[in-house]
């Protein structure tokens, strides 16, 4: 499993991701390694990759960094329809349950956000439909989302772990500046990694790119 984090701020972007790559050998065998890179910066944007497959075959990474590493369009409406038509063939591929990419950036002074759903070529634009500003993977709701919930428990503790939030309630990280919010979700990574039995498929050191409405505000990719 791989997570992607999508914070939409009101003055920036942050997208982050694990690196762990699980390969399922069989039914009874699988491994995991802390080597992938899930995350691919653009020249204006980064495309975090998430999805499921039952083969070593990684045919659809490979394609997606070829096509970031060569793109020059940089308007999202246009770059879009491109990344659709990369794979014509995927929903009937048996061998990918799902393969799904959150698309952040900044286009002519503004922040913009999408997740693809390659299987289905369905497109959801993040900055209409994400209520919290938040989205892990597929997940946005705080309130009904497991993942969305663990993922705030532990950025919770984070914070109150620093004095910097001492509610009950789960926090709205967009309330905090972009160093906390790195610092909180590296913790938050870094305890997939080392606690969580339910998610041990997430893990490795995470990546990350931060946007404003007009450039590239800090990366370690």
């Amino acid at each position: 499993m791989t997570l992607i984090s999508n914070i939409i701020h009101n003055d920036f972007i942050i997208i982050a991701s694990d690196k762990r790559r699980t390969v399922i050998v069989n039914q009874n065998e699988q491994y995991s390694v802390d080597d992938e890179k899930k995350l691919l910066l653009g020249i204006n944007y980064a495309i975090g990759v998430q999805g499921s497959l039952s083969t070593k075959n990684e045919k659809y990474l490979i394609k997606l960094r070829e096509f970031v590493l060569s793109n020059e369009v940089n308007n999202p409406l246009e770059i879009i329809p491109l990344i659709l038509k990369l794979f014509p063939d995927i929903s009937k591929d048996e061998n990918c349950s799902d393969l799904n990419l959150t698309f952040s950036g900044f286009f002519e002074n503004s922040l913009f956000s999408y997740y693809l759903k390659l299987k289905t070529n369905d497109v959801i634009n993040c900055v209409e439909t994400d209520t919290f500003n938040i989205r892990f993977n597929n997940e946005n709701n705080k309130d009904e989302d497991m993942l969305v919930r663990r993922s705030l428990l532990y950025i919770k503790v984070y914070l109150q772990e620093n004095n910097v939030y001492n509610r009950i309630a789960l926090p709205n990280i967009t309330e905090f500046d972009r160093a906390t919010i790195i610092e909180a979700l590296n913790f938050m990574y870094g305890k997939f990694h080392s606690n969580d039995v339910d998610f041990y498929t997430i893990g490795g050191e995470m990546e990350y790119c931060i946007f404003s409405n007009n450039s590239i505000i800090q990366t370690n990719l």
